[in-house]
């Protein structure tokens, strides 16, 4: 009897702890996530088709009208910005 009640506060020691673990890690990662979004949005407010780019997986699709990969992305962007010009300023 004395064994079920020392398992028994040692699993929900166990389960509480691993409890708070995880949600710490869910806030490290929303924060992650939160911080990536900011810096892709970031490169296109600076206009950054470089740094645009970098954060697009070669296998990315992204939904519109119609699908389109990501090099067709990156040469659409490539296209709006040689005919906008310099983005300096």
């Amino acid at each position: 009897m004395r064994f079920a009640k020392l398992f028994s506060l040692l699993l929900i020691a166990a389960t509480t702890l691993a409890g708070t673990a995880r949600a710490e890690s869910i806030e490290e990662l929303s924060r992650q996530v939160r911080d990536s979004e900011n810096a892709f949005a970031a490169t296109m407010a600076q206009r950054d088709l470089k740094a645009f780019e970098s954060f697009i997986a070669e296998d990315a699709v992204f939904f519109g009208k119609a699908a389109m990969r990501a090099s067709a992305i990156a040469a659409s962007r490539r296209k709006e910005h040689s005919s906008l010009g310099s983005f300096a300023g």
